[in-house]
């Protein structure tokens, strides 16, 4: 879905400005799954959470061509708070 705006700066130059922001991101974002995964009781109490799931089904949306992530990604959360 496109509104007509078009974007000011190239995609290298949107690259170049975020791209160590995303970078830090996202590994603080496998630092933090790492850490509730090897924490006890992840098996039993987390790995099953709905909330987990959607973290991991977010992780999905973020890796695919879609060029309404964003989009996706909010419609995924907030089937939470239903």
């Amino acid at each position: 879905m496109s509104h007509g705006l078009k974007n000011p700066k190239s995609a290298k130059e949107l690259l170049d400005m975020y791209y160590l922001q995303l970078r830090c991101n996202l590994l603080e974002a496998a630092a933090s799954f790492d850490r509730i995964q090897k924490a006890d009781g992840f098996a039993e109490e987390v790995k099953n959470d709905s909330r987990y799931q959607n973290l991991r089904k977010s992780l999905e949306i973020l890796a695919s061509s879609s060029k309404t992530r964003a989009c996706d990604f909010l419609n995924l959360f907030s089937e939470d708070e239903k």
